[in-house]
């Protein structure tokens, strides 16, 4: 029988999310306030992307001006012509989605309290958020 498989990351920790997640909720996550780490951790990317573009807005309509399907503000896209297109709609409605169903509603209707888990899971996917804006402000360093 062949050898049993083994993924090269095994376990998702604190310590392997995105330094702006760990900087926003590394405290209340370690401090077992994990409702509201996930908040602050999405409220991170609300501030990041304000401040990085300059758009006085927030939430959704931060997120639809930010991500605008031509590129033309924060591009997230790695890929050229429609493969491209279709990342950035994706993103778009992945941003967006996040400021509508995590970020307004707030964390504490998320998942049951306490539950570290799950609140790790949002931080996950909160650090993959702020790693997208890392790539598209790296991409836009690289063009000028």
């Amino acid at each position: 029988a062949p050898p049993p498989r083994i993924a090269p990351v095994r376990r998702l920790t604190f310590e392997n999310l995105h330094p702006a997640v760990q900087e926003a909720a590394g405290s209340l996550f370690a401090d077992g306030h994990y409702e509201s780490a996930v908040s602050e951790a999405f409220k991170s990317i609300e501030v990041r992307v304000r401040e990085t573009t300059g758009l006085a807005k927030s939430g959704a309509p931060l997120m639809g001006d930010a991500f605008k399907m031509d590129g033309s503000v924060l591009d997230v896209a790695s890929h050229e012509g429609r493969s491209g297109e279709d990342e950035r709609e994706g993103f778009l409605h992945i941003f967006r989605g996040a400021m509508l169903g995590i970020r307004n509603p707030g964390a504490h209707e998320l998942f049951p309290p306490g539950d570290p888990q799950q609140a790790r899971e949002y931080l996950g996917f909160a650090s993959l958020l702020h790693r997208r804006i890392d790539a598209s402000l790296a991409k836009q360093a690289g063009s000028e």
